[in-house]
């Protein structure tokens, strides 16, 4: 096995401890994120629910569209309605009363609707 010469030794050393200093800024900011979901449950909010907003927010408009139609389509295969998917989904999740965007019905098609979603294999 080679040495490190004093150069490496030490520009490994700074790496080591910059990654270190990095690690533990991400522990705090883990405890600050931890907080603030916290108080948003203390205010009536759903955890389940900010954590999928997040997510979706993340992801973009487009992606999100494109993941309901082909999850809507996968629930039509199954045979689930929209109020079989929505008490399977209270098993999973703290239920607080709070309704998310996509836990609204408002859009969902009628079970007999047999067109794939855009995007979905036909």
């Amino acid at each position: 096995m080679s040495k490190l010469g004093k150069q490496a030794a030490g520009n490994l050393g700074g790496h080591v401890e910059e990654i270190e200093t990095l690690e533990k800024e991400k522990l705090d900011i883990g405890k600050e994120i931890r907080k603030v979901y916290t108080k948003a449950k203390g205010d009536g909010f759903s955890r389940p629910a900010l954590r999928a907003v997040i997510s979706r927010r993340r992801k973009g408009k487009q992606k999100c569209v494109d993941q309901d139609a082909l999850i809507k389509t996968y629930e039509q295969a199954l045979g689930l309605t929209p109020l079989e998917v929505a008490a399977a989904g209270e098993d999973e999740h703290d239920d607080d009363g709070v309704i998310s965007e996509d836990e609204s019905t408002e859009d969902t098609p009628a079970p007999n609707d047999t067109q794939p979603a855009a995007g979905a294999p036909a």
